[in-house]
């Protein structure tokens, strides 16, 4: 049996409007310091409705949804000293996170969450292998904050990377 699924966003979406919000380091720091964690939640919070809106999409046509890793940017930057707890005591997130949960328990959807480029576990430099831990234990919250049990049918894929000489050794 085929199965199709859509990886992160779709154009038809995109055109509509539906989009997914992002911030880079620069732009965080560049914003008045009593501003940036509102504005970063704000985000956060967009992109968990979008997610649902992505989601809801997907399961209309049958498919499995691939939930982006950009839904909270810098979460996983220390400086910016987020974490979920901390944004789950944001009214918008904890609201909007509740709705993409109870979409998914009622809807008994597949899905699945893909880490960026960056997380290299066998990666020869240990703080980049540290970073992916951290990164990686961050998908794994948020797949926990869902409701979604650990295992295939809700899997966190990982790329490897593992090219050069000794990644088998060091991851």
């Amino acid at each position: 049996m085929t199965r199709y699924g859509l990886c992160c966003i779709s154009l038809a979406l995109h055109d509509a409007g539906v989009r997914f919000r992002t911030t880079t380091v620069k732009s965080h720091y560049d914003a008045p310091a009593k501003d940036r964690k509102k504005r970063l939640f704000d985000i956060v919070a967009h992109n968990l409705r979008t997610t649902l809106t992505t989601t809801k999409f997907c399961h209309e046509r049958g498919w499995t949804y691939r939930m982006s890793s950009s839904l909270y940017p810098l979460l996983n930057y220390e400086p910016a000293n987020l974490s979920w707890s901390k944004a789950l005591k944001n009214d918008e997130i904890a609201e909007a996170l509740s709705e993409l949960k109870h979409y998914l328990m009622a809807s008994e959807m597949r899905v699945s969450l893909h880490p960026d480029q960056f997380v290299v576990l066998a990666s020869e430099n240990k703080d980049v292998r540290d970073r992916s831990i951290s990164e990686l234990d961050n998908h794994a919250e948020f797949m926990d904050l869902l409701g979604l049990e650990q295992s295939y049918r809700f899997p966190i894929n990982i790329h490897m990377n593992n090219y050069r000489a000794g990644a088998q050794q060091r991851f």
